[in-house]
């Protein structure tokens, strides 16, 4: 449990309960929204983005697989020109510059023989304009071509592109192709990439493509520097998927090795196994959904903070008249019941309210009532009578009951006015019954100036014995003292005579349904009666019955005293005067001194008490 419980309730009041609870809420809401929205629409965009990328490597692949296609055309028709016999009286180079004139990318075109496993060249054509204006010589074209072991699969019937820029020193591309299906000859031709790159400048957007054969080299890249220093890209997940795959296009998502996370594409242009490979960051193909989600995320932000403004000050209105009816909860707890709050909404914090305020209007009735039963019952009666606990009927216990009375009280209040009379009895009450409440015994009742009183009921202790005579002997002292103020104010002494028995009796209801008393009754009930009275004949003040002398004798000095008769009981009674505690040093030795304490003497011959002067 908390230690501080104030602190617990200052932390989490019903307002800051009720203002997370919502806040809570409205933020689960949102942020599921933001989070459902997000993923659907990054979602779609990857679609879009893949489809796209598919798209822009289809439409390259088909342009390029376009232009090689008349590119192969092109260089079949010039080398068919300048071998046709129809032609040999015409000036030869008058094709080749025609040709070269009018598209200057072709740099040198070739057929080549297979010798072993080396290229043997039959026929080559120089573009020389092209040459000079790339600073490219006769030999580095041939030995970029002869070294090139690549192109002599060409004489499998293969098409084959590779790069020749390193050799060669400009971005150039090798392309062989069979010469008019002879797999003795072959076609090689050597052209500048800008013949194709227009297809590969990255003009705008996110997607990069390029062109790459089956060794996984970049042929063709909007970036020459790609091309110059022929990077070699074969471990790229989308080469690999390219070069395994039956199909001619597909997509592929991978991390790079940045650890950057990758849309990959492809194309096949039906060349040698060359693709189309068209790739696009995934953080800026989502850049925008990020963007949105970063949007929404300060939307969320701002719109919790205007909902805790809202939320809190509804929830002071709501929660205001609850905090009310806590601080009158604990003025109710503290004992003030004057609870001085109303309602201002009829709903149902305000009906709570009204009913609130009824109830601690019955609970100071209830109070009243229950402070007027205890000044004429016990407390612990009038506690179970408040609770419904006592019912008509009773039951058989063992106690002890008490019995004291005034010694001439008649004669003693003689002539004394009736309200003199009630204030005296009053002030003698008070302090004979605080004697009987510091011994845990309990008043029974009052006749007239007699005290009846127990132990033991309604509950039972192992010194209830005990407890009685030690009440008796403090209503002796008690007395002595209160004498000494009577007799300052010039009023006579009184005395009186206490009876004291032990055993069983019927406690419990007496009486109707409609008046019921909470008493004892029996024979042990009379005899502490018989027992009271008999201080008359002894000149004592405390007389015990030998039941509950039996129960005491080793706790406290007695006398015992002449068996008599007593009225109403058929046996005669052996009766014991008590001195005093055991280990009192300044308790009496025997009866007569015993008197001198309590202050008054005795006339054996007639029964009377006098105070001694």
């Amino acid at each position: 449990m908390n230690p501080n419980p104030e602190n617990r309730e200052k932390s989490w009041t019903i307002r800051r309960k009720l203002a997370s609870l919502m806040l809570v809420t409205i933020f689960l809401a949102l942020t599921g929204m933001i989070l459902t929205a997000t993923y659907f629409f990054r979602k779609d965009v990857e679609t879009r983005i893949k489809e796209n990328a598919i798209q822009v490597a289809i439409a390259i692949g088909s342009k390029i697989r376009s232009d090689f296609t008349l590119i192969i055309e092109k260089i079949n028709l010039l080398l068919s020109l300048t071998n046709d016999s129809n032609f040999q009286n015409l000036d030869p180079d008058s094709f080749e510059k025609i040709f070269f004139k009018n598209d200057k990318y072709f740099i040198m075109i070739g057929i080549f023989s297979q010798e072993g496993s080396s290229l043997v060249e039959n026929k080559i054509l120089f573009n020389k304009n092209s040459m000079l204006e790339f600073n490219i010589t006769e030999d580095t074209l041939l030995k970029s071509v002869i070294s090139n072991s690549n192109f002599q699969k060409t004489f499998q019937g293969n098409v084959i592109l590779e790069n020749t820029s390193q050799e060669i020193g400009v971005t150039t591309l090798g392309l062989s192709f069979p010469f008019r299906d002879r797999k003795d000859k072959c076609i090689v031709a050597i052209l500048h990439t800008k013949k194709i790159l227009e297809s590969f400048e990255k003009k705008s957007g996110i997607i990069e493509s390029q062109l790459v054969n089956s060794n996984g080299d970049v042929i063709a890249h909007f970036d020459d520097k790609m091309i110059l220093t022929r990077k070699n890209i074969f471990d790229n997940p989308v080469v690999k998927n390219m070069l395994t795959s039956k199909f001619n296009n597909g997509q592929i998502r991978y991390e790079n090795e940045l650890g950057e996370f990758m849309l990959g594409s492809f194309r096949k242009i039906g060349l040698s196994d060359s693709a189309i490979i068209s790739t696009v960051p995934e953080d800026k193909a989502l850049e925008e959904v990020f963007n949105i989600r970063r949007r929404n995320i300060y939307i969320l932000i701002i719109t919790l903070c205007v909902a805790f403004l809202i939320v809190y000050n509804f929830s002071v209105t709501l929660t205001k008249p609850i905090v009310n009816l806590l601080h009158a909860t604990r003025e109710v707890q503290k004992g003030n019941y004057d609870i001085k709050i109303e309602p201002k909404y009829n709903d149902e914090v305000g009906q709570l309210t009204e009913s609130f305020v009824e109830m601690s209007i019955g609970l100071k009735e209830r109070e009243k009532a229950r402070e007027a039963l205890k000044r004429f019952v016990n407390e612990e009666i009038a506690e179970m009578a408040l609770k419904g606990e006592l019912k008509l009927g009773g039951e058989k216990k063992e106690c002890v009951i008490f019995f004291s009375d005034i010694r001439n009280f008649t004669s003693l209040t003689e002539g004394m006015e009736p309200e003199d009379v009630l204030e005296f009895l009053n002030e003698y009450f008070t302090h004979m019954v605080n004697c009987v409440n510091l011994t845990d015994g309990k008043i029974d009742k009052f006749i007239g100036d007699a005290i009846m009183a127990t132990w033991g009921i309604p509950i039972s202790s192992e010194i209830d014995f005990e407890n009685a005579v030690n009440g008796a002997l403090l209503m002796r002292f008690t007395l002595r003292d209160f004498n000494v103020r009577r007799k300052l104010k010039n009023k006579i002494p009184i005395f009186i005579g206490c009876g004291i028995n032990s055993g069983p009796v019927i406690v419990g209801q007496i009486g109707s349904y409609e008046k019921l008393q909470y008493t004892v009754i029996g024979d042990t009930v009379n005899l502490s009666s018989r027992l009271e009275s008999l201080n008359k004949e002894f000149g004592t003040d405390i007389i015990i019955s030998s039941n509950l002398y039996e129960k005491v004798k080793d706790k406290f000095k007695f006398v015992k005293l002449e068996k008599v008769k007593v009225k109403g009981i058929s046996l005669s009674q052996v009766a014991y005067a008590v001195l005093g505690e055991i280990d009192d040093p300044n308790c009496p030795k025997d009866l007569e001194e015993l008197r001198k304490v309590i202050g008054f003497s005795w006339s054996k011959k007639d029964k009377s008490f006098k105070p001694i002067s």
